[in-house]
C-alpha cells in the first residue's frame, strides 16, 4: 500500500514540475505569453517559438502617444527576444531593397505574400512589410518584426521564418484594424 501511496505521489510531483518547468525541456518559464505584442492581441501560440526561458518578460513601448510611430521591445530578464515597430510613411518604398541593404541587416530575406500587405520580405530572424492604409487618407504601414538583439542575431544560425510567418498571420489583421481601419 505504502508503495502505491509512493508512486501516486512522485508521478503527482513529477507531472507538477514538468507544468512549472515548461514540460519536456525542463526550462523554466516564470511568466505568462503575452496576449498582445505591442497593444496588438496576437494568439499565445504565435508568439511561443520567440520566448526563450526566464522569470520576466517585459513588453516595452517605444514612441509612446505618437501617431506616426510606435512599436515595442519584448524582453525576457533583460534580455531583448523581439522587437516590432511600425512607421506611417505617406508613399510606398522598396521594401526589399531595405530588407537586404537597409539598417536591419535581415539574414536570407525572400519575398512573400500575405493578406493586407503590399509587399513582405521574410527573412531567417525577422520581417518587413508595407501595408496600404486607406483608413487613414493615402499612406502606408512599414513594419519590422526583429527577432532577437543585434548581438543573438550576428551568432544565430538558426531559421525562423516558418514561424515568423505564423506570427504575422495573426498579428498583421490586428494591426490592420486598429491602425488602419480605425
Amino acid at each position: 500500500m505504502i508503495s502505491v501511496k509512493r508512486a501516486v505521489t512522485t508521478a503527482v510531483a513529477c507531472l507538477l514540475t514538468a507544468t512549472v518547468a515548461g514540460c519536456s525541456t525542463g526550462e523554466l518559464y516564470g511568466y505568462r505569453t503575452p496576449q498582445d505584442i505591442c497593444g496588438i492581441a496576437v494568439e499565445p501560440d504565435t508568439i511561443k517559438p520567440f520566448l526563450p526561458p526566464g522569470m520576466e518578460l517585459k513588453n516595452l513601448p517605444h514612441v509612446p502617444g505618437s501617431a506616426t510611430s510606435w512599436g515595442c521591445n519584448i524582453k525576457v530578464d533583460e534580455n531583448l527576444v523581439l522587437q516590432v515597430a511600425s512607421d506611417r510613411v505617406g508613399q510606398g518604398i522598396d521594401i526589399s531593397d531595405l530588407a537586404e541593404n537597409g539598417s536591419l541587416h535581415l539574414r536570407n530575406p525572400k519575398s512573400a505574400t500575405l493578406e493586407k500587405t503590399s509587399q513582405l520580405q521574410i527573412a531567417e530572424d525577422g520581417a518587413l512589410m508595407e501595408i496600404p492604409c486607406t483608413g487613414h487618407g493615402e499612406s502606408y504601414l512599414v513594419t519590422k518584426v526583429v527577432i532577437g538583439s543585434p548581438e543573438h542575431r550576428a551568432k544565430s544560425t538558426e531559421d525562423q521564418s516558418t514561424e515568423i510567418a505564423a506570427f504575422l498571420r495573426a498579428y498583421v489583421p490586428e494591426l490592420v484594424k486598429q491602425k488602419c481601419d480605425a
